[in-house]
């Protein structure tokens, strides 16, 4: 061998020992936690600096699409080149070129001058003028037999002069970098898989912390995008027809334009209808009849089985061909799963929370306090109505025991409701209330019976019923009176006819024992006693026949001053004062203003009468809201500080007859009440032993027409 042969060997074996050395320290990269993308970089670099080639790329093969997509470069100028490079994948079947015939045939193409190679073809004349390539090399990457790709590098400045040996050394180093390639391809699935798996058990976690199905599909989005490395993602839930879809939740920006929207829509329809999953790894080419979106490359769709039945769809889309591999669909299948089990759960939660909240709005609503108690005889819930009528706070006795609630009545009553073997119907109790007043509650309690039959608590309904008794028992004083009425009336014509002859006969012995000052006296004394007893009869009558009202538009403003100034002297003699606050402007009413001054002077009369030492008598009145317009209200109230009326007497002072004075008849307020009836008015009392007593008068009121 000449001397330049051999230092042209000697070049080659140098050259080959450093391919060896480069080979070695990348295949040293994939023991440590480099990403694939810095290990294939390092592969077209260092193939770019041995052969002193102007660019270099690798190609690998996608299986599911059976695509050579260009993943890797070095030497491309312009974001134009890299751009292009990157996003035009070949088709192996129907791209006719020295990229693919490599990747089909698995043998080694070296185009020395791409003018006068005859192998040129019209797809690589296309592309070498694009490119501006004279010469290129093409070397399959293999696996034992199988190709995963091609390393390609080219010239564009020259004709490359490569010998026999250097195309074997490229082959070579080709091969090495396939295996290289196809290690880091695997180590990069693994840690792709692990980490998926990892998100998957996060996802699981942190399900159980959202509270809202609106949340939880923003989760899922989220992680899908994660899990698949989309660009965008749409998670749409079934409605209950079962036929339409609804977008939960989106992410991303490849959905951002309606038409998009609208697109992939189409598709997840078809998946919730099928419960197939679909890939597309190639939209222009497999979308058919569902529209473009230049955004859109692929797109994976998975649906939501639980059951049997299809919940919702899973989209994710990514802005290459052939984002999405197999791999991603069976681990977005398990995802899409688990999802659908935690929606039919988080479906079952929100239906209980809202058959919670049902219940919870209907004893609110209730217009009855009820109260819930536990097998401990605590307080386990209180409505409002219970704490307006118990003047109690629910934060302030949530779990406490029940004898903590409200007077000893009530407390006796819950305690016997809790006792298996005393059963109470329905308990009617009084309590004083904060303002002295006493209220009239209704409590009826009922076991409360789970499934088992066993009787873990119960509930307690109190009904505040004052205003219905009071009602009742306006209802049967009326009939009281009514009867009363009617039994005094027949007894007054009894006693007027005989007693009218008995006064005719005494006027008849007077006039003849007119000498004997001792009979006459005695006879006087008769006539003062029958005119008494007609005095009474008279009452009698007109409380049991009362004359009917000349009714009339009126200012009973007018009627409540007359009343007071005719009081005057009587009040003046007794040290009492009266002051009087109505209203500037109240509007006539219609009333008989005899009957109704009659009224007044009984209750005024009546108040200074138990004003023995003096005192103060106050007249006020309103005009409701409506107090304008007919159907309006006029509340009078007269009030003194007297001695007041004993609380056992409140309940009788409107009955005939009933009187705790020396010489009364008991038919002053009865009459009253008569009267008030008669003008549909009211009349209410309220008294205090020792401290006074207040007449409430209402009256209808009714403004003229103008």
């Amino acid at each position: 061998m000449n001397k330049k042969g051999r230092e042209g060997k000697n070049r080659r074996d140098i050259t080959r020992e450093k391919l060896l050395s480069s080979i070695l320290t990348i295949g040293r990269m994939l023991t440590r936690p480099v990403p694939i993308d810095a290990v294939l970089n390092a592969i077209v670099r260092e193939t770019q600096k041995f052969f002193e080639l102007n660019r270099v790329a690798i190609f690998l093969i996608n299986k599911e699409t059976r695509m050579l997509e260009c993943r890797y470069l070095a030497g491309f100028v312009t974001e134009d080149e890299v751009h292009r490079a990157l996003t035009r994948p070949l088709h192996l079947d129907r791209h006719n070129c020295r990229e693919t015939l490599v990747a089909r045939t698995g043998q080694t193409l070296f185009i020395k001058d791409r003018f006068t190679d005859p192998r040129i073809t019209a797809a690589d004349l296309k592309m070498d003028e694009y490119w501006k390539r004279i010469s290129t090399i093409t070397a399959p990457l293999k696996i034992r037999r199988e190709i995963i790709g091609v390393l390609e590098g080219d010239s564009t400045q020259g004709v490359l002069n490569l010998s026999r040996k250097d195309i074997s050394l490229f082959t070579f180093f080709a091969n090495q970098a396939g295996i290289i390639v196809e290690n880091a391809r695997l180590q990069a699935q693994n840690k792709r898989k692990i980490d998926q798996f990892l998100l998957l058990q996060q996802l699981t976690n942190r399900s159980g912390t959202v509270d809202r199905i609106r949340e939880f599909m923003a989760v899922i989005a989220a992680n899908a995008m994660k899990i698949t490395e989309a660009q965008g993602c749409e998670v749409a839930l079934v409605k209950k027809d079962g036929k339409t879809l609804v977008v939960s939740s989106r992410k991303g920006s490849v959905l951002s334009d309606a038409r998009s929207r609208a697109t992939w829509r189409a598709m997840g329809g078809r998946v919730a209808q099928t419960g197939v999953p679909a890939i597309i790894y190639n939209t222009k080419e497999e979308a058919v009849g569902l529209g473009q979106s230049d955004k859109i490359k692929s797109a994976l769709f998975v649906p939501m089985i639980c059951e049997k039945e299809v919940l919702g769809v899973i989209s994710v889309f990514g802005d290459r061909i052939g984002a999405f591999t197999k791999n991603d669909m069976e681990i977005l299948s398990v995802m899409a799963n688990h999802t659908a089990v935690l929606l039919r759960n988080a479906n079952l939660y929100e239906q209980v929370i809202a058959k919670r909240d049902l219940a919870e709005n209907i004893l609110e609503s209730s217009p009855n306090g009820i109260i819930t108690i536990d097998g401990d005889n605590r307080v386990q819930s209180i409505n409002t109505r219970a704490e307006q009528i118990l003047e109690i706070c629910r934060e302030d006795l949530s779990g406490r025991h029940i004898t903590e609630l409200g007077s000893a009545a009530v407390n006796g009553v819950l305690r016997a409701a809790l006792k298996n073997d005393q059963r109470h119907g329905t308990v009617e109790v009084c309590i004083e209330k904060r303002n002295g007043e006493t209220a009239i509650l209704e409590i009826e309690s009922s076991f409360v019976k789970n499934l088992e039959g066993n009787r873990p608590g119960i509930i307690v309904t109190i009904q505040d019923v004052t205003k219905e008794r009071a009602t009742e028992e306006a209802i049967r004083r009326m009939d009281r009176l009514t009867s009363l009425g009617q039994l005094s009336a027949g007894i007054a014509h009894e006693i007027r006819n005989p007693l009218a002859g008995i006064n005719l006969n005494i006027q008849m012995l007077a006039k003849r024992m007119a000498w004997d000052e001792q009979a006459m006296e005695l006879i006087n004394d008769s006539l003062r006693g029958i005119e008494r007893i007609n005095s009474l009869v008279k009452n009698i009558l007109d409380f049991a026949r009362p004359a009917v009202p000349q009714s009339q538009k009126c200012y009973i403003r007018d009627v409540i001053m007359e009343t007071v100034r005719i009081l005057e002297p009587q009040c003046a003699e007794k040290n009492i004062k009266v002051t009087v606050d109505l209203p500037d402007s109240i509007p006539p009413m219609v009333f008989d203003k005899n009957q109704i001054r009659q009224v007044l002077l009984n209750i005024v009369i009546n108040g200074v009468e138990s004003m023995s030492d003096g005192g103060e008598i106050r007249i006020t009145g309103a005009v409701n809201s409506s107090g304008h317009k007919k159907g309006g209200k006029f509340r009078l109230a007269i009030m003194d500080n007297g001695g007041g009326i004993r609380r056992d007497h409140l309940p009788k002072i409107f009955d005939p007859f009933f009187t705790t004075k020396p010489d009364g008849t008991g038919l002053g307020l009865s009459i009253v009440h008569k009267i008030l009836e008669q003008h549909n008015a009211a009349i209410e009392v309220e008294s205090v032993e020792g401290k006074g007593t207040k007449f409430v008068l209402t009256f209808p009121m009714e403004t003229p027409a103008p």
